[in-house]
């Protein structure tokens, strides 16, 4: 899966940017681009408001560029600044309703030196690492150990707006964790000398997937041994040793990301299960149990229809969600041990971030699995709100 180049590049995200080259003629009249180096399928604005694009051919085509609505919404988000645009594949939603669309992204060019001295800004104090270093050899104790890092969401480091400090940062702090983790697991679990602990194998899979990263990215997330990889590669990298990088993400990043094998870790701003949802529909599943429980008797119903989907109600496929997300909130509450991570850096990207450690599973004897499964029954009948 891996590019056999140096660029971090998986060969599927260099394959799907060659195909979405429109097959176009080349201008009638040359186009010069700003001096520098520029990547297949960069979008270029030119002053007749005609766009050009970089073909696979390396020549310069004509391009409908970006639509009025995409430029209207950067203006209305005070975005400015934007040198070149580019098509990139965005899938959206969770299992039924996933969706694969297609979406035009405005983006500055860093030249090497820029990006290296931009990301200087960011690196962590070592008041900070102190701080990391001590949550995290607090909560790895009896936790599962992380062989590889799987980073969702990032946001590209040439994105135009602010915003894009929160990626600076939250990538300084990712690898400052893989270090931590690295150097810890080592010292724990191999019983190196401390004067020669190894970080995360440079072999490990350390993938990084976002919509908006484009090939400059990849070229500077290489420089840490991370992989730039498309949808849904970064997903079917998740195991049962992975840490999972997630902040400021859409909540169905979460959701696929639990359908894989339960990773070691996971970070990210949200909770791993939505109790608010659960308590909300609490009395609609009741409603929906007694209709259920009537219709089996022979009363008959009216016919309700909901009010987010055409179809008509269905109350056993209601009960069933209901039942089975319920199921997962006790589990996911048995597997891990949950705690803030602290405060680091300046612009607040880590704010109000979790760490979900897995506990280890002994063996355990008949009398704790008779406790356990008391415990896990009580957890799915009662609505407390747990945080």
């Amino acid at each position: 899966m891996a590019s056999s180049k140096d660029d971090g590049i998986s060969d599927d995200m260099e394959i799907s940017v060659v195909a979405d080259t429109p097959n176009v003629a080349s201008t009638d009249t040359p186009f010069l681009p700003p001096a520098g180096t520029w990547d297949v399928g960069d979008i270029l604005p030119k002053k007749d408001k005609k766009c050009m694009i970089l073909g696979s051919d390396q020549e310069w085509h004509e391009d409908k560029g970006p639509s009025h609505y995409v430029l209207d919404f950067d203006r209305a988000l005070g975005i400015s600044g934007t040198e070149f645009y580019r098509r990139n594949e965005y899938w959206s939603g969770y299992r039924k309703e996933l969706e694969v669309d297609e979406c035009i992204c405005g983006y500055i060019r860093w030249e090497e030196s820029a990006l290296d001295q931009e990301w200087n800004k960011y690196k962590i104090s070592s008041e900070d690492e102190m701080k990391l270093r001590t949550f995290v050899e607090r909560m790895s104790k009896g936790n599962v150990k992380p062989t590889n890092v799987v980073c969702f969401a990032l946001g590209s480091l040439h994105r135009p707006n602010p915003p894009r400090k929160r990626s600076f940062e939250q990538l300084a702090v990712l690898l400052k964790l893989m270090e931590i983790l690295g150097r810890y697991f080592a010292f724990n679990w191999l019983k190196m000398n401390a004067n020669t602990l190894a970080e995360i194998p440079p072999n490990a899979r350390k993938a990084m997937q976002d919509p908006d990263f484009i090939r400059r990215d990849a070229r500077f997330f290489a420089k840490f041994g991370l992989e730039t990889v498309m949808d849904p590669q970064g997903f079917d990298a998740i195991n049962e040793e992975t840490l999972v990088f997630h902040v400021g993400g859409y909540r169905y990043i979460d959701e696929r990301a639990i359908d894989r094998p339960w990773p070691a870790m996971f970070i990210n701003i949200w909770k791993l299960y939505d109790e608010g949802k659960i308590l909300l529909n609490k009395s609609k599943v009741r409603k929906a149990i007694l209709r259920w429980f009537n219709t089996m008797r022979g009363k008959p119903q009216p016919t309700t229809q909901r009010t987010d989907t055409p179809s008509k109600f269905n109350a056993r496929e209601e009960i069933r969600i209901w039942w089975q997300d319920k199921k997962r909130i006790a589990k996911i509450r048995e597997t891990y041990q949950v705690e803030k991570i602290p405060k680091v850096g300046t612009c607040d990207s880590m704010s109000q971030t979790q760490l979900f450690c897995r506990k280890e599973m002994m063996v355990r004897g008949s009398f704790w699995w008779l406790g356990y499964a008391a415990k896990l029954l009580w957890a799915i009948f009662m609505d407390a709100n747990y945080d």
